[in-house]
């Protein structure tokens, strides 16, 4: 008998048997999984159309304290018994129970075996841009549905860039985009739903660079004191600085005023144990022509304005660990200045320009491979990659297609650690519309290799095996 379970499970033995008929119900015999056994009952119904009551002989979730935290057994001989020791481990049982149940004459039946399972990587993440193509509220439910299914566990919300500041404020009133922006109900549904499926939320909000969103609101607080107007600013190479995308670093009220966004948006994501601060495509040349990011320069001994960048991702790392949450940046920061950011900071490598992934490893930084070949989806169709891209990929590997990056003609293979703290795919600037189909598959390929960093299939079963779970997703999300 062929099962079909992807993620694939480390350990599957299959008994030779006729299927296992249950009564439609479940049960929790641990108090602290009786949410978890809610959950099932309104996402089997979604899929399945039929309701599970509460009630013993059918399915059992069991505290098992022998396992480890975010592992999972699924026992299916006499009855159907899943076992964790947390909440994590019984919410991974249950999506791998969803791809092995069906309904058949009023009865759940499931092939007779034994699971035993565990994630190889902890940070599996979908990140979607909410900022440059604003997503209706339905949408975000729909993404945190698709990762409890997928066993993702973070989704990574980007919601501030140039174009659009979408979360609510109550410190800056202007900042939230009219029409375009979630309330503050509706960001604690999005945290109440995400926690109820074990998905956690990392909430972005980009700086210094991809600001113009908060120069535009509060030029006062965040602008740059250029030294002439209505000149566009250039580089040396004759490029044109966008004056408003980037803030000033060098003013004591635009920090300020950046300590107390990073505390409200601390206030609204109570869960997340990271916030992410940007970092990235900074026109820094900028701050050449700002004279108070020249006077910070000269009074902190800091040589040029790439060692200023780092000296701000610094400045702002500090405040997210005060905070007591952990930082994450985008590569971005230079080489320079580098040993000035606490090493706590979670550094995901996407371009392997500015910062190559073996350097930010060697400085002692943990990294997130956010590779853009193939990890990426983006609006283009030239730039495109498939789930058979990603499933023939792998965590420790960085590639790209742009001729500037050293890993387009020398693809970066890291030599495996655990500072590599896992993957995520990146969603940028569609809307949920154009995304929404790569998403489900590619999303499905990467929780493959993130679970398994090791292949345990050859990719033609690989896929066979994804396309099941994307019949269900399609269902779930419908």
């Amino acid at each position: 008998m062929k099962i079909n379970i992807f993620p694939e499970p480390k350990a599957v033995d299959l008994y030779q048997k006729e299927k296992v008929r249950l009564p439609l119900c479940i049960c929790a015999k641990a108090a602290e999984f009786e949410g978890a056994a809610e959950l099932f009952v309104k996402t089997f119904e979604k899929i399945h159309r039929r309701t599970l009551e509460k009630g013993k002989g059918g399915i059992v979730l069991l505290k098992d304290p022998a396992l480890k935290t975010k592992s999972y057994r699924i026992d299916v001989r006499d009855g159907f018994c899943i076992s964790a020791s947390s909440c994590e481990g019984i919410l991974y049982g249950l999506a791998t129970a969803l791809q092995i149940l069906s309904l058949e004459s009023e009865k759940l039946t499931s092939p007779s075996l034994l699971i035993e399972d565990h994630p190889d990587k902890d940070y599996r993440a979908l990140m979607v841009d909410l900022a440059r193509k604003f997503h209706p509220s339905k949408t975000v439910f729909q993404y945190i549905d698709l990762c409890f299914l997928y066993k993702i566990k973070y989704l990574h919300l980007h919601f501030i860039d140039d174009q659009l500041y979408t979360l609510p404020s109550k410190e800056f009133p202007n900042l939230p985009t009219k029409g375009q922006s979630y309330t503050f109900e509706e960001i604690k549904a999005f945290n109440d739903y995400a926690k109820e499926r074990g998905v956690i939320i990392v909430p972005e909000f980009e700086s210094p660079g991809h600001a113009e969103s908060l120069t535009r609101a509060y030029p006062e607080l965040f602008s740059n004191s250029y030294d002439t107007k209505g000149n566009a600013l250039v580089t040396e190479n004759g490029d044109v600085i966008s004056e408003n995308s980037i803030i000033c670093v060098g003013s004591e009220a635009s920090m300020n005023a950046m300590t107390r966004m990073v505390r409200e948006i601390c206030e609204m994501f109570p869960d997340s144990p990271y916030i992410h601060i940007g970092g990235d495509e900074a026109d820094i040349e900028a701050w050449n022509s700002c004279s108070v990011c020249r006077a910070y320069m000269k009074d902190h001994g800091i040589e040029d304005v790439h060692e200023l960048y780092s000296d701000f991702i610094a400045r702002l790392s500090r405040t997210v660990l005060d905070m007591g949450r952990t930082p994450i940046v985008w590569e971005g920061f230079p080489v320079k200045g580098a040993e000035r950011i606490p090493k706590e900071t979670v550094v995901i490598a996407w371009e392997s320009h500015y910062h190559q992934p073996y350097e930010l490893l060697s400085e002692g930084f943990r990294v997130i491979n956010a590779s853009w070949q193939p990890l990426y989806i983006v609006s283009s169709l030239v730039r495109r990659w498939y789930a058979k891209d990603v499933l023939e990929w792998d965590v420790y590997n960085w590639q790209h297609w742009w001729e500037g990056s050293e890993a387009t003609f020398n693809p970066i293979h890291v030599t495996p650690t655990e500072d590599v703290l896992g993957a995520q795919i990146c969603a940028w600037g569609c809307t949920f519309e154009q995304e929404i189909g790569l998403v489900m598959e590619n999303l499905a390929a990467l929780s493959e290799r993130t679970w398994n960093v090791k292949r345990r299939s050859g990719l033609q079963e690989m896929l066979e095996k994804m396309e099941a779970l994307l019949k269900l997703a399609a269902k779930l999300i419908a």
